[in-house]
């Protein structure tokens, strides 16, 4: 008769161990850097979408109707936000406003948006800061890179007449 006892031997169970800790410490890594993409990702489309809705609000209720607009009447961008948002009170005006409205990324600046009649037109100035990876995040890293090569074509600030 075989009296051998079926199961695992140490070694096997501590080879086992091995593999799911060197698999773990390739993982974890990439489930961050994904996370920080969809951050910057998240807040490349509020952005866009921030500027594209102050464009709607000026087209459709033109110069006079625009300039008592509260910044919460002008998007349905989360304000008054310290992560992720508009940094401003949603009862804030936007026209005239002396330092225009601030969009934060996971927690710091990343745009400053002005309004401003010049002449005839009516002008946004769009201003971020140069990506810098040793003091921004990563989703902020990636956000600001993406916003200057994107929406403002190289540069940090770009004007857009409405």
């Amino acid at each position: 008769m075989n009296n051998m006892r079926r199961g695992f031997t140490m070694i096997e169970l501590i080879f086992v161990i091995v593999i799911i800790g060197i698999l773990a410490a390739v993982a974890i890594p990439k489930l961050a850097a994904t996370r920080s993409d969809a951050t910057a990702a998240g807040c490349v489309h509020e952005a866009g979408q921030l500027v594209s809705e102050i464009s709607a609000k000026y087209t459709a209720k033109g110069f006079t109707g625009f300039t008592g607009l509260t910044i919460a009447e002008l998007t349905n961008i989360g304000t008054n936000a310290s992560k992720n948002g508009i940094a401003e009170a949603p009862g804030d005006t936007f026209h005239g406003a002396a330092n225009g409205i601030t969009y934060k990324c996971d927690g710091a600046t990343l745009l400053t948006i002005k309004g401003a009649q010049a002449t005839t037109d009516y002008n946004l100035t769009v201003t971020t800061t140069s990506a810098d990876s040793t003091n921004d995040s990563p989703a902020v890293y990636a956000a600001k890179t993406a916003l200057i090569q994107n929406m403002l074509q190289g540069a940090l600030t770009k004007q857009f007449k409405l």
